[in-house]
């Protein structure tokens, strides 16, 4: 029962902290993802030297980059916590990756209608893309791991 509340807890949280980034206005966004690429940046630019020119260009695919990589890491998490806790109900496996899957899809479509409405940011599909994307690598390590647990659990017996 704790288990299960934790979950929750854990979804709801997730769910909550993806709508607080989303919530930001785009000045405030692009600052916070500028500093983890400037970040990125100083340690690729440590090891090779590179021309004024292309050192704009190469700050701005980093940034790309951590700004696309937020959306995927924060679906795959929430993939896994909607995948766990819908097995925490004893559902099957196809049931728990349609549950964890749905669930992202609709959020990521609401997520992105969200930012319609909020200062300088859009909605955009390929962002719902990239969070799909990131859902379906999260079911699917939460689908290799019960895997491998089942066989490591044959193998003793």
């Amino acid at each position: 029962m704790l288990k299960k509340i934790l979950l929750w807890v854990a979804v709801i949280g997730m769910s909550i902290i993806i709508f607080c980034f989303s919530a930001k206005p785009s000045q405030e966004s692009a600052e916070m993802s500028k500093k983890i690429a400037g970040k990125a940046a100083n340690i690729v630019e440590n090891k090779i030297t590179l021309k004024e020119n292309k050192r704009i260009d190469f700050f701005e695919n980093i940034h790309y980059f951590v700004r696309k990589s937020a959306h995927f890491l924060e679906f795959a998490i929430l993939s896994v916590l909607t995948f766990y806790l819908a097995k925490g109900y004893r559902l099957s496996l196809k049931i728990c990756i349609i549950v964890a899957l749905s669930y992202c899809i609709v959020f990521a479509i609401g997520d992105e209608i969200h930012q319609l409405f909020v200062e300088g940011r859009e909605g955009r599909v390929t962002d719902v893309l990239i969070d799909f994307f990131g859902s379906s690598v999260g079911v699917g390590v939460c689908c290799l791991f019960i895997k491998l647990k089942k066989s490591a659990k044959q193998k003793h017996s």
